[in-house]
């Protein structure tokens, strides 16, 4: 009932590292790169990249007559896999959505799209009907789009990659603003009628939103 657990992902698109297909200098939105080549965060993330999944350490245990087990580390705890409406569901406001995967990735789960962060989570059984659980979080990270001028990219500006966009006084893209890595956390009661054999779910949370909101400075 005790142990870690480790995973990690990597890929390499060479279509990404030399020259596209671009042919007007005038109307490239990146600065960093020459005008047919894609932008380096967007070589970064698209092109090239290895990352730490899961690492965390669990056990499971007894509390009197109650079951409990506990996580501590980067993982993902869900508590509604909906994800209707993403950044609004139960579970897109706990974990940040990988958008890259659920849209290039045929047959992608909702556990798959949900990106790990550090955190503390639990669960206590205290019947057979009644579960109780909660979870706090230490880090905070931003749901990932396709990066602009990728194949999925929906905007200059968003999301690695984006540096201009191209239009009245050429917007340039800032440093964002980031919330801190505190003060995210759940909690969740669970019951189950055994008569009617029906759930019940009841959740409080505290979240710092995971996807972006563009704002201007025009003065």
């Amino acid at each position: 009932g005790w142990g870690v657990r480790f995973s990690g992902a990597a890929w390499y698109d060479t279509e990404y590292q030399g020259s596209n297909d671009h042919d007007s200098p005038g109307t490239i939105n990146h600065t960093s790169t020459d005008y047919n080549r894609f932008s380096s965060g967007t070589r970064n993330l698209m092109g090239q990249h290895a990352e730490l999944l899961d690492a965390f350490a669990f056990g499971k245990f007894n509390v009197g007559s109650a079951k409990a087990n506990f996580r501590l580390g980067r993982h993902t705890v869900i508590y509604g896999e909906s994800l209707f409406l993403a950044p609004n569901s139960l579970a897109g406001v706990m974990a940040p959505v990988d958008t890259v995967k659920a849209a290039s990735v045929p047959g992608s789960q909702t556990k798959e799209i949900l990106m790990p962060v550090n955190q503390l989570s639990g669960n206590l059984q205290l019947t057979p009907e009644l579960m109780i659980g909660a979870y706090y979080q230490f880090e905070w990270r931003k749901s990932r789009l396709a990066a602009s001028g990728s194949y999925f990219s929906t905007g200059d500006l968003l999301d690695d990659g984006g540096e201009l966009f191209r239009g009245p006084g050429n917007l340039v893209r800032t440093s964002d603003n980031k919330p801190g890595n505190s003060g995210q956390g759940g909690l969740q009661v669970r019951y189950r009628v055994s008569s009617i054999e029906t759930d019940l779910g009841f959740y409080a949370l505290r979240y710092n939103e995971k996807f972006p909101t563009p704002t201007g400075d025009f003065a």
